[in-house]
């Protein structure tokens, strides 16, 4: 028997050949943008980390809600059609998450592999890490 036809994956695959590591910057560019545009009056800082993932430090300060904050970002995420053809995750642990007045979200580009048995030893360096990016990034914006 002969089979007919190009072979084709179930897995969802980036919309635009640009998804790899050259592009990081131009996703940090488009969301900055992007959040710029439509909350010109709060404050936040955003860059990457080691792990090559995008994260968002929001001031809480200057935000009237944090659940307004939230279905943004969950919306921006879903909806945006050039964030989803730079085919990000969320980081389920760092999606809203809170301390002190700053709130978290971080995203994953497609190459960045999570392996499913060191997730929690993951999460443990990833929020040293995190915390001493995210002030980094802060210092830098200075």
């Amino acid at each position: 028997k002969k089979l007919h036809g190009e072979f084709v994956t179930l897995s969802k695959q980036p919309l635009i050949s640009r998804v790899n590591r050259n592009a990081l910057g131009d996703m940090v560019a488009y969301i900055k943008k992007t959040i710029l545009a439509d909350w010109q009056d709060i404050n936040f800082v955003i860059g990457t980390n080691p792990e090559e993932m995008i994260e968002i430090k929001f001031d809480g300060k200057t935000i009237d809600t944090t659940q307004g904050l939230h279905a943004y970002m969950n919306t921006l995420l879903n909806s945006n059609q050039e964030i989803q053809e730079y085919d990000l995750r969320k980081i389920i642990h760092y999606w809203g998450y809170k301390e002190g007045q700053y709130i978290y979200y971080v995203l994953a580009p497609s190459w960045v592999r999570l392996k499913i048995n060191d997730i929690m030893n993951f999460y443990r360096k990833a929020e040293n890490k995190t915390r001493s990016s995210f002030d980094s990034l802060s210092e830098m914006e200075e």
